[in-house]
């Protein structure tokens, strides 16, 4: 169990304020990479008249469908990224990237004001520390792994670019 978050709550209002063509055509591309990511793609399958592409970074490690058409790998630098949304005539874009991805959602959202294209993040509520929780705060992941006793087993939520600075 999820302590402390919630499942995303998206739909009708939001997919329609986001991406609306002339006409009323929504053509989204939802940029996953999340569990959320999949919650919101299948929310989005009520929407009538939406077209969505999910784009993942790369295959994930346990894919499961997202009943839309998904593209994998970049799209070739900012220029490509550019050429790619025009010509799939995209009108919005949902970010539902991971927390950890803030290059690409900063890219994204410079990219959609050049190009006057909707723009949401989807972001993850915080974490709250409960009653028997005994938190440490600290600034980067090297501080971290500092803080970690010889020999110690811990869960790490870093990202998987981080991992090599916690090896024994």
């Amino acid at each position: 169990m999820d302590r402390g978050r919630r499942q995303p709550q998206i739909g009708v209002g939001v997919a329609r304020r986001l991406g609306k063509a002339p006409g009323g055509a929504m053509r989204l591309l939802l940029l996953g990479g999340t569990q959320e990511a999949h919650h919101i793609a299948a929310a989005l399958r009520r929407e009538v008249g939406l077209s969505l592409t999910v784009s993942l970074a790369k295959q994930e490690r346990h894919p499961k469908p997202f009943a839309w058409p998904v593209r994998i790998g970049g799209f070739g630098g900012e220029e490509g990224y550019v050429r790619w949304l025009t010509n799939a005539g995209v009108t919005g874009v949902l970010d539902a990237s991971h927390p950890f991805s803030t290059g690409m959602g900063h890219r994204t959202r410079a990219i959609a004001d050049r190009l006057g294209l909707d723009y949401v993040r989807f972001l993850r509520p915080n974490w709250l520390p409960g009653q028997d929780d005994r938190w440490t705060f600290l600034n980067t992941a090297s501080e971290a792994a500092a803080q970690i006793p010889e020999g110690a087993t811990v869960f790490l939520a870093t990202g998987r670019r981080e991992l090599d600075q916690f090896s024994n």
